[in-house]
């Protein structure tokens, strides 16, 4: 009889703390103690900060709970810019938003505008002017199907862009992006680089790049007595006054 009485004890002690545990959650959701009220952004620029903030939707009286981090995140996405976005809850009430954005990697020029790609060939920007940060410029391409305003290139569905990528990954292998400030190719399907010391260095061929890196590397680091210089397969690169045709 002790017995049962001391286990209806403990049920009646168990139940009352359950209901006290249930009431004040209760009290906490009422009161908005799980309400976000701190939201941290990492990796988002100054310019899109605000606009990522915005697209999270958070109010006031957002639950932590019931807030839905899927939908937030297909929200930023669509922002052209932004890569990758993670959003983590720390609860009782704080958000970390993580962003990875895509960042400029070549310009193209198309007649009095110029459209921004990142690597992965997405078109993130269309500007009519050009600053530093913009990616490498390149020019002598004409309007077409592939180069639009908000189309997406394949870098390797075409030999001439395929080897604008090449040049450009080579290059930020190599930390050699700031000695090239142009790369044009011209109507008869040579390719001119235009290098920050005045130099250009002319080829007709990804292969011929390829075969000269070397040499590239070293003209590019080295070389300052504004000259131009075509680099050849399997020649000797050729010193001379070169007429861009």
């Amino acid at each position: 009889m002790v017995g049962k009485k001391k286990k209806r004890k403990r049920i009646f002690i168990k139940t009352l703390i359950l209901l006290v545990l249930i009431a004040g959650f209760i009290m906490l959701f009422k009161y908005g103690f799980f309400d976000i009220k701190r939201i941290y952004i990492n990796g988002v620029s100054i310019e899109r900060y605000e606009q990522v903030l915005d697209l999270c939707k958070v109010s006031d009286s957002t639950n932590i709970f019931s807030y839905n981090t899927d939908e937030a995140i297909s929200r930023i996405l669509d922002i052209v810019q932004i890569k990758k976005i993670y959003i983590t809850k720390n609860y009782p009430n704080t958000l970390y938003v993580s962003v990875l954005e895509r960042y400029p990697y070549v310009a193209f020029q198309i007649e009095d505008h110029y459209l921004i790609y990142d690597e992965d060939g997405i078109n993130i920007n269309t500007v009519d002017s050009l600053n530093d940060v913009d990616g490498l410029l390149v020019t002598g391409f004409d309007d077409n199907d592939d180069l639009n305003c908000g189309n997406n290139i394949d870098y390797s569905s075409d030999a001439t862009l395929t080897t604008v990528n090449y040049i450009l990954q080579w290059a930020q292998k190599n930390q050699l992006n700031g000695y090239i400030t142009e790369l044009y190719h011209s109507e008869s399907g040579y390719y001119y680089a235009y290098t920050t010391s005045s130099n250009v260095i002319k080829f007709y061929s990804l292969n011929a790049f390829i075969n000269k890196e070397q040499f590239i590397k070293s003209f590019l680091l080295n070389e300052k007595r504004n000259i131009m210089v075509e680099v050849i397969e399997d020649s000797e690169p050729v010193y001379k006054v070169i007429n861009i045709n």
